[in-house]
């Protein structure tokens, strides 16, 4: 990800925010033959500024110029609305993201550092887990099976424990 997308949401800090952090995904799509930045332009219009109510599934969507990807914050469901979009429109050539998802897996009650240390031996050499301590969250990438794999076993550590008496 480059330092302009990187910039650019750290300005908008609150689209991503606004919903609640445990319902928000991440995924990237990596664009073959269409600029990033026209085809997230081309969504925002479609997604935000149509006649109908803006879609709150999406949070917000960012083109990477470095590796002319797009970045998209949202619901599952709204995720998966903006995929079938770019498949529909350019083709499934065109809207390659090689088979990995990138998730966020926001903690509630565990410790982001002690969760990675039980799941990153489990990962596997293809799936990445990034520790966001500022967040209290994992970043998984992968392909989807370890992703899920993965989060369901973060999610399962990540219990309230009792205090001690």
């Amino acid at each position: 990800m480059s330092h302009a997308t990187v910039r650019a949401i750290q300005r908008d800090p609150a689209v991503i925010a606004s919903r609640p952090l445990d319902s928000l995904r991440v995924e990237v799509f990596r664009l073959v033959h269409a600029d990033a930045r026209d085809v997230a332009a081309t969504l925002r219009t479609l997604l935000f500024d149509g006649a109908t109510a803006n879609d709150s599934r999406i949070r917000a969507i960012f083109p990477d110029r470095s590796s002319n990807a797009l970045i998209v914050f949202g619901t599952a469901e709204g995720v998966m609305r903006v995929r079938e979009l770019v498949v529909h429109s350019l083709g499934p050539r065109d809207a390659s993201d090689d088979g990995r998802t990138t998730e966020l897996v926001h903690l509630r009650h565990a410790n982001a550092p002690d969760v990675f240390r039980v799941v990153r031996p489990v990962a596997g050499h293809d799936t990445d887990v990034v520790v966001d301590v500022r967040t209290n969250a994992l970043v998984l990438s992968g392909d989807a099976a370890s992703v899920a794999r993965i989060r369901d076993v973060a999610s399962s550590l990540d219990v309230a424990v009792p205090a001690s008496p």
